[in-house]
């Protein structure tokens, strides 16, 4: 709530104003801004009344007065900067917020983590000044402001990362105004992606606790993220690259593309978690604002409510080898529960993960802050049968319940994919004869177009084998060995993609046995909060109530519209 009136300088008095926020009827999450006029000519009585009210404000203590502003213009389609100048920055203002702003003005540059100007000042930053945290940007640009945040409070406190350590807890609050493109962040914490709502919540000092996982790959730290997802989301997320040019619909058509009968595949890992206790009456329970499961966490503790000396839950652990493709740890000692086999897609959730695709969750009933991540295993199906669990993330319909889908609520989890030795075996020791067979190809002489000698380049194959698909179009034009005209191009296809795949260079044997390794399906990038990343490996970790997210959860009354995902395969 703000108030203000007119200096007698600027013309004559009518009154004061107050700024109010407002729940929207329709939508719960969603906040208005609306503005409450008293009109008085007296001076005098207008002067006592703004000075009673701005008093009364100034007892909130939750309130920020100063805040530190994290900006990056160049988030979702460039809408940023003018959404900030006309929209935010008035707000702050006539909620007498004095604020800092940090941009980041470089954008379509692969760089490492530790080079992002926001971890940087986060390193050299006095934060005891500052009230709040406020990030405008995407889910990437949180990423970034979370980990400089939870490094520089490690380093204060002098504390050494190593694998099983406990993080410290983080006390200043996080605003997260949402500008990117997809927002789960901020769709999670506060129900709706909406930048007005995210700037209310951080002016009347909303705050709320969210759990966090720290990534480690051969027993040393990676980052802290939310969400991870192994398989099928890391392939989708590699597609994408790929299909920039489609512009917005970008992800559409690489998810469409996953799912075709060239792309669709499992992939064989070994999984380790620790279980935790959990009824069946609270593991179907959605996390919204006030919850009870998330306040009976002990804020103070480090892996909050549940003892890690009785995590096993009461449950028959035959029960996991239910299937052919599972197995499960027998030892009866230990903690550790593991399961092997084929699996579409692993995913740990710390975040129901809100989107538009998915109003009430990728992971619908995971909790904020309850301490634990849920595990989900979709195991090797039929592609109509993953695409109706796929359907299912839009509607009111339960995504979990089918047969080959398992959740488990966990507090550790160790993913270690299985990659057959003898691909590796075959690579090393086959003759070039095979792999000449598969990379090289003779065509007849066409003008302009090299030799009939001249070899394919293997990404020219690769894109061959993605026009192959069922029911796709295809991506690029390539050449057909049977004939010297090319394929079919798609209309959307830029001419240079063509171009450089005619006249790349001979490759070498060895330089294809390398090749072939590299490119090898047998194992999927990471999908780590929209980020993808390259590591085999990872051991997950949730650290319970680590960080404050200015927010108040998903509203009790939430009742989105249901998502169509109508370019979807049908089944």
């Amino acid at each position: 709530m703000a108030a203000k009136h007119k200096s007698p300088h600027e013309g004559i008095l009518l009154g004061f104003a107050i700024f109010l926020a407002v729940r929207d009827s329709k939508e719960p999450n969603r906040l208005r801004e609306r503005i409450l006029t008293f009109e008085s000519s007296c001076q005098p009585v207008c002067d006592q009344w703004v000075k009673r009210i701005k008093a009364v404000i100034n007892d909130f203590c939750k309130r920020p007065r100063q805040v530190m502003i994290f900006y990056q213009p160049f988030a979702g389609y460039g809408k940023s900067q003018k959404l900030y100048k006309s929209v935010i920055a008035p707000m702050f203002h006539a909620s007498n917020i004095e604020t800092q702003v940090v941009e980041d003005r470089v954008t379509f540059v692969p760089r490492c983590h530790d080079d992002n100007p926001f971890m940087q000042c986060l390193q050299s930053l006095d934060i005891a000044k500052y009230d709040s945290m406020v990030c405008i940007g995407g889910d990437s640009t949180v990423l970034n402001v979370v980990n400089g945040l939870l490094l520089r409070k490690q380093a204060d406190q002098d504390i050494e990362i190593v694998n099983g350590f406990t993080p410290k807890k983080i006390n200043i609050p996080i605003g997260i105004i949402p500008t990117g493109k997809v927002n789960s962040i901020a769709y999670s914490s506060q129900g709706i992606a909406d930048p007005v709502t995210a700037a209310l919540h951080i002016i009347l000092g909303h705050q709320q606790r969210v759990d966090v996982c720290s990534l480690w790959s051969e027993d040393k730290f990676f980052r802290f993220h939310f969400n991870c997802s192994y398989g099928f989301s890391g392939a989708v997320l590699s597609l994408i690259h790929r299909y920039k040019w489609f512009g917005k619909s970008k992800a559409e058509a690489a998810l469409v593309k996953a799912l075709t009968h060239a792309k669709y595949r499992s992939y064989d890992c070994e999984i380790s978690f620790i279980p935790t206790k959990c009824s069946a009456s609270t593991s179907t329970l959605s996390c919204r604002t006030g919850c009870v499961i998330c306040s009976e966490v002990e804020p103070d503790s480090p892996t909050g409510s549940i003892n890690y000396d009785n995590l096993l839950a009461p449950e028959d652990q035959l029960a996991l080898s239910g299937t052919g493709s599972t197995i499960a740890d027998l030892t009866e000692k230990s903690a550790w529960k593991t399961v092997k086999g084929s699996y579409i897609n692993v995913s740990m959730f710390s975040t129901p993960l809100l989107c538009e695709a998915a109003p009430l969750g990728v992971s619908k009933f995971t909790h904020l802050a309850d301490g634990c991540m849920d595990l989900v295993l979709v195991r090797d199906v039929e592609r109509k049968d993953f695409i109706r669990h796929l359907k299912r993330h839009g509607n009111y319909k339960n995504q979990f319940d089918f047969d080959f889908v398992e959740v488990h609520r966990v507090k550790e989890v160790r993913l270690h994919p299985r990659v057959s030795e003898r691909w590796h075996a075959s690579v090393s020791d086959r003759t070039c004869s095979e792999l000449d067979d598969r990379l090289t190809t003779k065509r007849p002489s066409t003008a302009g177009c090299g030799s009939a000698e001249s070899s394919w380049p293997v990404d020219a194959i690769e894109e061959e084998n993605c026009d192959k698909d069922d029911g796709a179009t295809g991506d690029y034009d390539v050449f057909d060995s049977s004939n010297s005209r090319t394929k079919k191009r798609s209309s959307l296809l830029p001419l240079t993609k063509t171009r450089r795949a005619r006249s790349a260079p001979v490759i070498s044997s060895n330089s294809r046995r390398q090749s072939v390794e590299l490119h090898s399906t047998e194992t999927s990038p990471w999908c780590l909060d929209g980020d993808m990343s390259m590591m085999s490996e990872l051991e997950i970790r949730v650290h319970p109530q680590l960080i404050v997210l200015c927010g108040e959860g998903i509203h009790p009354q939430y009742q989105p519209k249901e998502a169509k995902l109508s370019w979807l395969p049908s089944v």
